[in-house]
């Protein structure tokens, strides 16, 4: 998802009387009054003052994944990135049971 750049260089304020809740943002000198907010699968930058920043919204998985036997006890692995912004890595789990 692309996140959407709330990023001013001086303080701001959000006085939201509902629920105040935001998404894939990088949010930066935000001080939330009236309602605490919830920013989930974002960046926090500094200087936020009443916001919970969450990482629930899980990224798309690879796709593609191929395992080839290359003899003895070596595989080769290969696949397609996540398109996700947010997935920067991989984590690869084996058994040998």
């Amino acid at each position: 998802a692309v996140k959407l750049d709330l990023l001013p260089a001086s303080p701001w304020t959000l006085a939201v009387t509902g629920s105040l809740s935001a998404a894939n943002v990088r949010i930066k000198n935000s001080l939330a009054t009236v309602t605490a907010g919830i920013a989930d699968s974002s960046l926090n930058q500094g200087g936020n003052s009443n916001w919970t920043i969450l990482d629930s919204i899980k990224p798309d998985n690879v796709t593609g994944f191929l395992a080839s036997a290359l003899g003895g006890t070596s595989v080769a692995l290969s696949w397609t990135a996540s398109l996700s912004a947010d997935a920067d890595s991989v984590m690869l789990r084996y058994r040998t049971d």
